[in-house]
């Protein structure tokens, strides 16, 4: 579950259909100091990784996240799935690797698909925006 350094995002699964919240661009955002700011203090309330919660699928279901534009570095892994592999409901994004110059945030996208064995049964593709801070 999350700390308070994480933004919790609800995948949902009802009737192998996908649904996630918050899901608009502007709703969800993390932060991460800028290379040319690192020994700057970081505000303790703003969030620096996701936390995915996966409710509502069955046993035999899994969901697979993926970056859409893998190789940019954004974060240590580009794929988890939930249920992982010792059954986690959840799984965290680590800390942002490549921030953003000072004053500029990023648009990261991802695809969440749904599978039932190997069969895919619908994906969204949400996205956050990576800010700097200070």
């Amino acid at each position: 579950m999350p700390d308070a350094n994480q933004v919790l995002v609800t995948i949902a699964v009802s009737n192998d259909k996908l649904s996630i919240f918050p899901r608009r661009e502007d709703d969800v955002a993390i932060y991460c100091n800028s290379r040319s700011m690192k020994d700057a203090p970081q505000s303790p309330e703003k969030p620096r990784e996701l936390c995915w919660v996966v409710t509502g699928a069955s046993a035999t279901q899994r969901v697979h996240i993926q970056a859409k534009n893998p190789g940019m570095g954004t974060f240590d892994r580009e794929e988890w799935d939930v249920p992982g592999p010792h059954g986690e409901r959840s799984a965290r994004s680590g800390f942002v690797k490549a921030c953003p110059a000072q004053g500029h945030y990023a648009v990261w996208g991802y695809e969440v698909a749904l599978y039932d064995g190997a069969e895919r049964k619908d994906y969204i593709d949400p996205t956050i925006i990576i800010k700097t801070d200070p």
